[in-house]
């Protein structure tokens, strides 16, 4: 698939449990293969096995962790990857983990505070709460979210010293300033003293998996699970260059076959809003999701994704626009308004909660107000945060040809009615917002959203030493404008698991032979995202979970 369609607003949410929905993604099983036997006591192995194996891990990203530890057991493991590589979206990612507890946290916080002092096994309940607090939606699950924190941390160490993998602190606060936040729970993978970000696959990852013998098969897609008379998955079948295949996997197969944001329909049947720019993969059209929902898998969390605003930036691909983690958006002399001309969050939230911002729902217009948004900013804004195409040396002193320069989706104006008028938005209320902000930056609070007082964005992001770096006036023209929408950096929907990673089917019991982690299963956190990392440690955390009870490895 090229681009989603980008519909004006997609379906409302419907979670992924019901009947019709179940049957929806089982009807779009292949049908069976001539080298299937399908017998009417509703076994689907083949008449024989085309390749056997211990454990086969589908989708190579964070699956591969489970990979590992299944194939230092001693068992024979096959990854099988739909892409030309593997790793996924987690191997374009920085790589970092949400680790509650970590053994980092004490060389790296200062003490100076609660929300600044390490973690000790004594604040795990207080962050259990606070994780289960970020989620505004209900949809987290208790029992694993104090699993995971819990646990994270003791597993990442056996990692650690099983493989021999370094970690490192991350400079990153948790994502929401509620009771139980803390700083320092970000940590990364590291060579040598120095995290290795985005090159954590080439640098440590794939070493690993030549080291212990991973049988890896690029260019493969998983089609469908098999399973034997009692419903037990026994194994999966692959198309790739040498057609379809059927793959044995003694002790079970797991699913790590990312999210379903690539996939138009499902987008437009689960998420509760648009995403109008992606960031992952384009692998991820919920290939693991359907094959769950053939041999009977629950689902959960379907209406959410891992949401990033991004700058619109292209009309016809939202791959193609741009993802701001934490580039721009955030900078003082700048804000965000609506069409109406009105601010309608705390620009400086992390990129999750500041997403949510987007769908909220107006009933006087009977629609999503917030869609788009447009950031706007001053002279002082591009002079200190530059845009693409303006490098921070040039941008500090812009002159007429670098605004020239400046990429086509941000247009500059010489006044806030210019900037209003081409843009559709409500001039005279444009107007006194700024007016409105200005004033809050002269008093240093924000009364409106509190982005004075938000703690996240302290560690690294601001570039200066103002009084108040967080509050700057927008007063020097020329004034920017750039659209900004909401986005995704993959959904967090799919199979419910159990502690051991097991899929569950509709009754809550576990479907033996199956596993799943990743983007491919409900996320540990519901809608939330707690902390830097969240994804990437909820996936390794889940894989690990996967692969010590198929191996009986008594890591946790």
């Amino acid at each position: 698939m090229e681009t989603m369609d980008r519909r004006g607003f997609l379906q409302a949410s419907a979670l992924f449990g019901g009947a019709a929905a179940l049957a929806g993604l089982a009807g779009c099983a292949p049908a069976a293969t001539k080298e299937q036997d399908l017998s009417s006591t509703g076994a689907s192995e083949p008449e024989s096995w085309d390749a056997e194996y211990d454990f086969v891990v589908v989708g190579g990203g964070c699956g591969v962790f489970g990979a590992l530890l299944a194939a230092h057991s001693g068992a024979k493991v096959a990854l099988v990857e739909k892409g030309a590589t593997y790793g996924g979206t987690m191997a374009l990612s920085g790589n970092g983990m949400w680790v509650p507890n970590n053994k980092l946290m004490s060389s790296y916080c200062t003490g100076e505070d609660e929300f600044n002092t390490a973690d000790t096994d004594a604040d795990l309940p207080a962050a259990v709460d606070y994780a289960l607090s970020c989620d505004p939606f209900g949809t987290a699950d208790p029992e694993l979210a104090k699993d995971y924190i819990y646990n994270i941390a003791p597993v990442v160490e056996h990692l650690g010293d099983t493989f021999g993998i370094e970690y490192g602190s991350i400079a990153m606060t948790d994502y929401y300033m509620l009771p139980g936040a803390k700083n320092g729970r970000a940590i990364g993978f590291a060579k040598d003293g120095t995290n290795t970000g985005i090159s954590t696959f080439a640098t440590i990852i794939e070493p690993l998996v030549q080291q212990y013998g991973i049988e890896v098969m690029l260019n493969t897609e998983a089609t469908q699970l098999c399973t034997d008379a009692t419903g037990a998955v026994t194994g999966v079948i692959v198309s790739g260059k040498n057609g379809a295949q059927s793959l044995k996997a003694a002790k079970g197969v797991l699913l790590n076959t990312g999210g379903f944001e690539h996939n138009e329909q499902m987008v437009a049947d689960y998420l509760r809003g648009p995403i109008l720019g992606c960031s992952s993969v384009q692998t991820n059209t919920g290939d693991g999701h359907r094959m769950a929902a053939a041999v009977g898998a629950a689902f959960g969390n379907m209406a959410s994704c891992w949401g990033v605003p991004f700058y619109k930036t292209n009309d016809d691909s939202v791959t193609a626009n741009l993802c701001d983690w934490m580039t721009w958006r955030y900078g003082d002399h700048s804000i965000i308004v609506n069409s109406a001309g009105h601010r309608f969050g705390d620009e400086s939230a992390a990129y999750a909660p500041a997403n949510l911002d987007f769908y909220r729902y107006d009933s006087k217009t009977y629609g999503l107000p917030n869609i788009p948004g447009f950031h706007i900013g001053d002279q002082s804004f591009v002079s200190i945060y530059g845009y693409p195409g303006v490098s921070m040396g040039d941008s500090a002193a812009t002159t007429g040809a670098q605004q020239d320069g400046l990429p086509e989706w941000v247009k500059t104006y010489d006044s806030l009615e210019e900037l209003a008028a081409d843009n559709g938005i409500d001039a005279e209320a444009l107007v006194d917002e700024v007016n409105r902000w200005n004033a809050f930056c002269d008093a240093g609070v924000d009364e409106d959203f509190g982005r004075d007082a938000n703690r996240w964005t302290e560690t690294f992001f601001y570039m200066h030493d103002e009084q108040n770096p967080k509050l700057g006036k927008i007063d020097t023209p020329p004034y920017f404008c750039a659209t900004i929408v909401p986005g995704t950096c993959g959904t967090n929907g799919g199979i419910k698991v159990n502690v051991d990673a097991q899929a569950i089917d509709l009754d809550g019991n576990v479907i033996p032979g199956l596993y799943a982690s990743g983007n491919c299963s409900a996320a540990y956190f519901g809608s939330a995202y707690p902390g830097g990392g969240t994804t990437v440690g909820g996936g390794v955390y889940r894989a690990c979970r996967a692969a010590n009870h198929a191996f009986g490895l008594g890591i946790v």
